[in-house]
């Protein structure tokens, strides 16, 4: 359910318990968010969803506003308390709420910065490189799918318009099936690639995939 990367091995250990990892598989069903990352830096849980979203789903406007609204209103307000609801689910608090000592207020540890001179912090340095790098693929897929498609669309048409031997009409006809079959797949990948891609052009977290 998790792949876990680091450098230390025992500290790996005493922090991912079992008790640990059920809290956080708890903590995907509490915010429905089909797969998340985190990092565990120093005194810092960082956690990043990628499955939420803040955006009404297309298909209710055909429902009735009166039928949904309230609910949405109430799942919108459940991701403004979410924060607090990851504290409670992953145990983070230092104390807990049946103590009578007083909790020590949290002093964040002053780190120096880094400087990044004028980059833009993004993974590419432009928007051409970063259209060729996450585009690359598919733009090859949609490439390899044409030619394909379009060899597999010239040999049926010369099947149609000459004829293939009787010895080798299966055999044609069936690599031809294969590549007009192997064309529409490839160019259906590469657009919805693409289209993802826009989709998420400007979006902070858009280098997280799912696993």
């Amino acid at each position: 359910m998790f792949e876990v990367y680091g450098t230390d091995q025992v500290g790996g250990r005493v922090i991912l318990t079992t008790t640990m990892l059920e809290r956080l598989k708890a903590l995907d069903h509490l915010a429905h968010a089909h797969g998340f990352a985190c990092a565990f830096l120093e005194e810092h849980l960082l956690i990043a969803f990628r499955g939420m979203s803040w955006r009404c789903p297309s298909w209710r406007i055909v429902k009735p506003v009166d039928t949904w609204l309230q609910e949405y209103a109430t799942w919108l307000a459940g991701l403004v308390d979410l924060p607090v609801d990851i504290v409670h689910t992953l145990n983070l608090a230092a104390l807990s709420t049946t103590s009578t000592v007083p909790a020590a207020p949290f002093v964040p540890t002053r780190r120096p910065a880094v400087a990044v001179g004028t980059s833009s912090g993004q993974v590419f340095s432009s928007g051409l490189w970063r259209l060729v790098g996450e585009g690359g693929m598919a733009f090859a897929n949609i490439a390899s799918g044409a030619l394909f498609g379009f060899v597999a669309l010239f040999g049926a048409w010369y099947g149609i318009k000459q004829g293939y031997a009787s010895n080798t009409f299966w055999y044609f006809w069936g690599m031809i099936s294969a590549g007009i079959a192997y064309g529409v797949y490839a160019i259906a990948i590469g657009v919805i690639e693409i289209a993802r891609l826009a989709w998420r052009w400007n979006a902070p977290l858009r280098t997280l995939k799912r696993p």
